[in-house]
């Protein structure tokens, strides 16, 4: 939910609407809260979880993402929010994902780097069991590596 609220957070500063608190009809709250729910969908969260973020049924945001084509190609008012949306917060969200994913792979490196520190220790004592407590968090870290999404 952590991604939800930093698009919200987003909305907020690009077109001054408050989609949580903010439960208004206006033009702009609803072209607003459609940014967000594409947006959200967008990142793979399902219609409810989307919805219930910001206090709306899941129906909204169904209506919200199926018409957005058609709101792109003849609603000249909608096209213009969505794209200024995009314009202005695609390169902030990916380098803020980007800076999470990193940190997860340097947590990931710092860990794989005192086990392979372990291993030289255990290489020089000679003591099978724990050699293999290490082989297998050693083998787990690896594994969470390849499956992480960057």
């Amino acid at each position: 939910m952590e991604l939800l609220k930093d698009i919200v957070e987003d909305i907020k500063k690009v077109f001054d609407v408050d989609l949580i608190e903010d439960q208004s009809r206006d033009q702009k709250t609803v072209y607003a809260r459609k940014v967000y729910c594409v947006t959200a969908r967008r990142q793979g969260y399902t219609l409810k979880a989307i919805g219930d973020y910001i206090r709306r049924s899941h129906c909204l945001v169904s209506v919200s993402v199926i018409a957005h084509q058609d709101n792109m190609e003849f609603n000249s008012v909608y096209r213009s929010m969505f794209n200024r949306w995009e314009s202005r917060t695609r390169k902030e969200v990916n380098l803020n994902h980007l800076d999470k994913a990193n940190s997860k792979i340097q947590a990931l490196t710092d860990e794989l780097n005192k086990t392979k520190k372990m291993r030289l220790i255990l290489d020089e004592v000679k003591d099978e069991e724990m050699m293999e407590a290490v082989l297998i968090k050693l083998k787990n870290i690896v594994a969470a590596m390849s499956y992480m999404r960057v």
